[in-house]
């Protein structure tokens, strides 16, 4: 992280010495240390400057009390006038601050105690409502109340007067308070962020971090990245964001990890209320759901026996299957003339080779709902609602989907009640961070 500091400051009437005192400017330089100085100018104070270079002489002065380098850039405006213009100087600044982001690297204060109050209102202001995160600093004046006009502005002794500054002896009385407010745009952001966690909509919520990084982690930005990596089954790009570190998958074994992931993206679309890409989803999670079970109740080693299809990524049995494992031949029969392998098959073979009554029983009626539904989506040109699906299958989403669940335990996935909720573990974490 950059750690260069720049300040932007509107120029008063009391700075750079007042009363034998820093003025708010100077005072800002003394404590704060800028690496970067920008002066704002209307046209007194730009005469002020042409007449004795009050400003970058004490600037200069503190440079060598405190052994620091100070870049000072002046903006000048000599036909200013009006400066008690509050929508001329909320413009004007903006423009200034956006002009200083894209030019320099690093944190920008605001002098929010020098100028006039049309100045220092802006700045105010624009402290609260800008996509920058920028630091508005307070000065207190030596007496803590309003300053008295004690030396000649206009026969101004700017040596005699830094000699005389009292903020030069150590210790000085440090009279600068950083304003905590937090910048509403920035609250209005996380709000939204917040709303769009709520709704599993991780892409959005990165969107809108990503246009306020500079009020977020660097921690909060990296898990809504490793969150959509994970939303999309991304574990390459989850592993590299570094998502391992934060415990955030309740599988961590590759074999079950893939299913588990997938089915609670599954659930997702559930609450999501995308219906239609909920229906299309549950058949390839039950076929692997299904593949794990004949693998473990019925010893039939399908991993052995079949082979991915290169062109169509359907798994198809090897040549010769059948010399292997004589219960395929006798469960299935004409359906082995069908090169590819379906759900059909699996559950045919759960039916006859599981010896858990219950288990077959469940096989078979998610087969049953499965069927029902897989190609609605698909083959109707209509809404597609958690009601309308109940009265295509009996079940609505909620029920099919802990249909879905109870099949885990058969598989061999252990799992707790509280891993079914583990996104909004990590929506929580997330929200921690921001």
């Amino acid at each position: 992280m950059n750690s260069r500091k720049i300040l932007f400051s509107p120029v008063g009437g009391t700075d750079p010495i007042s009363n034998f005192s820093d003025g708010s400017m100077l005072h800002i330089c003394r404590v704060f240390q800028p690496d970067i100085i920008y002066l704002y100018l209307s046209k007194e104070m730009c005469e002020f400057h042409e007449r004795d270079n009050r400003y970058i002489y004490c600037l200069e002065k503190l440079a060598e009390l405190l052994d620091h380098k100070f870049d000072i850039r002046v903006i000048k405006r000599p036909d200013l006038i009006d400066v008690f213009d509050f929508d001329f100087f909320y413009r004007e600044f903006e423009q200034c601050i956006y002009k200083i982001r894209e030019e320099e690297q690093g944190g920008i204060l605001l002098n929010v105690s020098s100028g006039t109050p049309a100045m220092k209102s802006a700045l105010n202001i624009l402290a609260e409502l800008m996509d920058i995160k920028l630091t508005a600093i307070q000065v207190v004046t030596p007496e803590g109340k309003i300053n008295r006009h004690e030396e000649d502005r206009d026969n101004y002794d700017v040596e005699a007067y830094w000699e005389l500054d009292k903020d030069n002896e150590e210790p000085f009385t440090n009279r600068c308070t950083v304003l905590e407010n937090r910048n509403q745009m920035a609250v209005f952001a996380v709000n939204n962020i917040k709303k769009h966690l709520d709704f599993y909509d991780y892409v959005a919520a990165l969107r809108v971090a990503e246009g306020i990084q500079g009020f977020l982690s660097e921690g909060a930005i990296q898990l809504l990245k490793i969150a959509c990596a994970r939303l999309n089954l991304d574990y390459s790009g989850f592993t590299k964001l570094g998502g391992n570190a934060f415990g955030l998958l309740p599988v961590q074994s590759s074999d079950s990890r893939d299913i588990v992931e997938y089915l609670l993206a599954v659930q997702l679309k559930a609450r999501r209320r995308e219906y239609a890409d909920f229906l299309r989803a549950i058949t390839p999670a039950f076929f692997e759901l299904m593949k794990m079970v004949v693998e473990r109740e019925c010893g039939i080693a399908i991993v052995k026996l079949t082979y991915i299809d290169k062109n169509t990524s359907a798994l198809k049995w090897k040549p010769g299957f059948r010399d292997f494992d004589s219960r395929i031949r006798n469960v299935l029969h004409e359906d082995l003339e069908r090169k590819f392998i379906t759900s059909d098959h699996l559950v045919k073979l759960i039916g006859e080779c599981c010896k858990n009554d219950r288990m077959r029983k469940q096989c078979e009626e998610f087969r049953k709902i499965e069927s029902a539904v897989r190609n609605i989506a698909a083959h109707n040109v209509c809404a597609v609602t958690d009601e309308w699906i109940k009265s295509k299958c009996g079940f609505d989403t909620g029920q099919i989907m802990k249909k879905l669940k109870q099949l885990t335990s058969p598989a061999g996935i252990k799992l707790r009640d509280e891993d079914w909720n583990s996104y909004d573990l990590m929506n929580l974490k997330i929200k921690e961070m921001l």
